[in-house]
Formats: structure tokens, C-alpha cells, sequence
């Protein structure tokens, strides 16, 4: 710029002076970019500050909302970074800006990568909105994490302690429903395969493409062992377009063992993005091919059983076990003469003998009542079938004396001063004597 030389010396001060402030006003904003990204606090800080989340983690649905969670950062320049599974501008938008701004006027964050620190503000929000994609999906999650300060001796610290972590989770939960993979239960007689159905709800379309691991496994409420009754597979299945079915085949194998039926485990697992798991989990039953077992009870050759002695039951495998057998049996009686404890659910070991004894002790009391009985009825268990006589009866007889019933009746007419008599008669005839202690015999 030229100044003409007729200007007076004030002119041409002012015409400087002009410039340099228009010069200050172009550099500003990329001076107030540079600050935005790596701030220089000159107000008061609050030296030696703790500074992490009061409230660690959030839960949103996928909304167009915006919420924010906010620290207090003392005005000092505290250092972060963002990660997570949700992808910045594709799944969530972020935002920073101190106490007062709102979401229009926060700085947006661009990029999850790199280091980046808070603007100079005694508190600082942190503001998010994650967007509404309407895509079936896990859920996502954003992780905010604060850095020790790199200064020496620090300005700040972060103590990351269970209710003040250094670490904020934003958690986006999918509420698209989508296409869903199940699998079914499944079983056949040992020595064959075990075909699985896995369905998918929505088949592909086009070049896309659904894929899903598989694998066996015993678990703990599995009987089956990998190797020995089943060969252990995994693998993966793939669904081209227009395809909503496909199997797994798992090899069983033949033995001669009689066993009961045998069962293992197949699981689903990292299904495709966007693709959610229905029943993942499928039960596959081996069933034997050697007859087991078929236990039958009876009562013992005395059927009835006078209280005070034992009500017998014979338990009886046929074929006989090739190990030992515990058969469930549930004793109950009319009336009530079983001891404390006889009643109930009865564990009996069947030997390879394939014959065993339930004893049902009687009590023996004074008391007449009528008589009743005991049962016992064989319930379903493991290695063995129940027979169709599962359940048998023992009569139990009460031997107690049937109390006389007592009569009386008056004697003749008297005289006063003459004695009155009475006579009483007890029918039957008791087998001893009977009275009141003090009376007459």
C-alpha cells in the first residue's frame, strides 16, 4: 500500500494503524482455530485438580437427540480420546464445549483419532447425539477417556477409581428389530449324524451375504463327551441371497455300553453386522441303541405286614444293569404307621445282580385303628426304564385290642339307709383289667 507524499504525518499514521488491525482481524480465526485444538488457559486454574466422570456410563436408544455429560476440568488444558465400537460421523456426532455454550455453538470433534484436549473452562461438556440409522444392529458403544497430564510436576490427575473412572461409556442400544438366526434342537440313535436346522428370518438380497460361526461343545449340564460320543466341530455358515435355511452336521458315535441318552451343545456365534441372534443355542441328544434297563416292583412274599414289623418292596432290573442303578421310589401309606421319615422320595441302588430290597419299618403303638397300607411307586430316572407294574401295596394290620364299650345299669328299688348298686358291663370282656386306680374291681 502507498501513501501519498502531500499526506500529513497523522494520515499516514492512521492509515498504518489501519492496517495492522485489519491484519489482526484475517489471522484471528485461525488463531482461534489453533486454540480451539490446543488451548493455552490463561485464567485461574485450579492447580492439582482430580478430575475424572462422577457418572461412568450412559445408556441411549438410537434417537436424533442430543445429551451431554459434563467435568470439571479447573480451566486447565486436560488431554483425551475418544474410541469404541461406533464410528464417529457414521453412528454418533460428538461435541466439546465449556459450561454455558450450547450444542449449536460446541466445537464438533471431526475425528476419533489423536490426542485432543478440552477447551479452557472450569467445567466442560461433553456433548453426543447418535443417529437413528434404522439398521438391526449390536450395540454400540463410545469410550471418552482422560490422560494423565504429560507436565511435570502435573497439573492435574487422574485417579481413575471405581466412582471417579478416567473412562465415560456411551452406550447407543439398537432399537431396529431385523433379521434374526436360530437354531434348532436335534438327535438321533448313536452312530449316525446329527443334523442342526439353522434358520434366518430375512433372507439376503442381491450380493449380500449372512455369515455365522458354529461349534459343539459339553457343557456342564451335558452328559456326552467330545471324542468319546460325538466328534468336536465348529465352522461357518454363509446365506447367499434369497436363502433363509442351512444345516449343521455333527458325527455321533456307536458303542456298547447301555447308557441313558446322551446330549451336547451347538452355539452360534458373530453373526454378520446388522444380523442379531434368536435362540443361538441348540441341544443335541444322542440317543442309545442298547436296551436299558426296565425296572418293575412288588411287594414281598408276605403282602401283609402287621404294624410293628417291615413292609417289604423287591426292585427288579431286567436286562441286569452293567452298573450300578439308583432308582427313584416314592413310598406313601393310608393311614399312619410308617416311621418318621419312612414316606417320601427313596433313593435304591440296584446292583448288577439286577434285584434289590426296600424296607418300610411300621411303627407298633397302643392305639386301635383301622387298618391301611404302604405303597411304593418306581419314578423315571437316568439308565433305566420303569416297568409297567411301578408300583406295588402292602397291607398293614392293626394289632391293638378294640377298645369294650361300656354299659350300666341300676339295681333294685331300696330303703333310704339301704345301699344302691349299680352294675357296669364292658362288651366284649377286656383281656385285663380296667378302672380307675381308687375304684372298685
Amino acid at each position: 500500500m502507498s501513501i501519498p507524499a502531500s499526506q500529513s504525518c497523522r494520515d499516514r499514521i492512521s492509515r498504518a494503524a489501519f492496517c495492522v488491525l485489519m491484519a489482526f482481524l484475517v489471522l484471528l480465526p485461525l488463531g482461534a482455530q489453533a486454540t480451539a485444538e490446543t488451548p493455552k488457559c490463561r485464567g485461574r486454574a485450579v492447580s492439582g485438580l482430580n478430575v475424572g466422570f462422577p457418572i461412568p456410563k450412559q445408556v441411549r436408544p438410537e434417537v436424533n437427540r442430543q445429551s451431554h455429560k459434563d467435568i470439571i476440568t479447573g480451566n486447565l488444558p486436560v488431554r483425551f480420546t475418544v474410541g469404541g465400537t461406533a464410528t464417529l460421523g457414521i453412528d454418533y456426532e460428538l461435541r466439546v464445549s465449556p459450561t454455558g455454550v450450547g450444542w449449536d455453538n460446541a466445537r464438533p470433534i471431526t475425528t476419533a483419532a489423536g490426542v485432543k484436549t478440552v477447551p479452557c473452562a472450569m467445567t466442560v461438556y461433553f456433548w453426543y447425539r447418535s443417529f437413528d440409522d434404522g439398521i438391526a444392529e449390536e450395540d454400540e458403544t463410545v469410550l471418552i477417556t482422560l490422560l494423565d497430564d504429560t507436565k511435570t510436576p502435573p497439573r492435574y490427575f487422574v485417579p481413575d477409581v471405581p466412582h471417579f473412572p478416567r473412562t465415560l461409556t456411551l452406550v447407543f442400544a439398537n432399537d431396529d428389530p431385523g433379521p434374526a438366526l436360530s437354531i434348532a434342537d436335534a438327535g438321533v440313535v448313536e452312530g449316525g449324524d446329527v443334523t442342526f436346522s439353522v434358520t434366518l428370518s430375512m433372507a439376503p438380497t442381491g450380493t449380500d451375504t449372512v455369515t455365522v460361526d458354529w461349534a459343539t461343545s459339553s457343557e456342564s449340564d451335558d452328559s456326552a463327551v467330545a471324542g468319546t460320543d460325538y466328534t468336536a466341530a465348529s465352522g461357518t455358515l454363509t446365506f447367499q441371497a434369497g436363502e433363509t435355511g442351512k444345516s449343521v452336521t455333527v458325527r455321533t458315535t456307536a458303542d456298547a455300553v447301555r447308557e441313558a441318552d446322551e446330549t451336547f451343545t451347538v452355539t452360534l456365534s458373530n453373526p454378520s453386522i446388522g444380523i442379531l441372534l434368536g435362540d443361538a443355542v441348540a441341544r443335541g441328544t444322542i440317543k442309545t441303541d442298547e436296551p436299558l434297563p426296565v425296572v418293575a416292583i412288588a411287594a414281598a412274599s408276605q403282602a401283609t405286614v402287621t404294624e410293628g414289623s417291615k413292609a417289604s418292596f423287591t426292585l427288579t432290573a431286567t436286562p441286569t444293569p452293567a452298573a450300578q442303578l439308583t432308582v427313584s421310589v416314592t413310598v406313601g401309606q393310608s393311614g399312619d404307621f410308617a416311621t418318621a421319615g419312612a414316606t417320601g422320595v427313596r433313593s435304591v441302588t440296584i446292583p448288577l445282580s439286577g434285584s434289590a430290597q426296600l424296607d418300610i419299618d411300621m411303627e407298633n403303638d397302643d392305639t386301635d385303628e383301622p387298618d391301611g397300607a404302604v405303597t411304593a411307586t418306581v419314578g423315571t430316572g437316568q439308565g433305566y426304564t420303569v416297568a409297567s407294574a411301578s408300583s406295588a401295596t402292602a397291607t398293614v394290620s392293626d394289632n391293638d385290642d378294640t377298645p369294650p364299650v361300656v354299659s350300666i345299669a341300676g339295681g333294685s328299688e331300696i330303703t333310704e339307709g339301704g345301699t344302691a348298686s349299680f352294675t357296669l358291663t364292658a362288651t366284649p370282656a377286656p383281656s385285663r383289667a380296667r378302672g380307675r386306680p381308687g375304684c372298685g374291681r
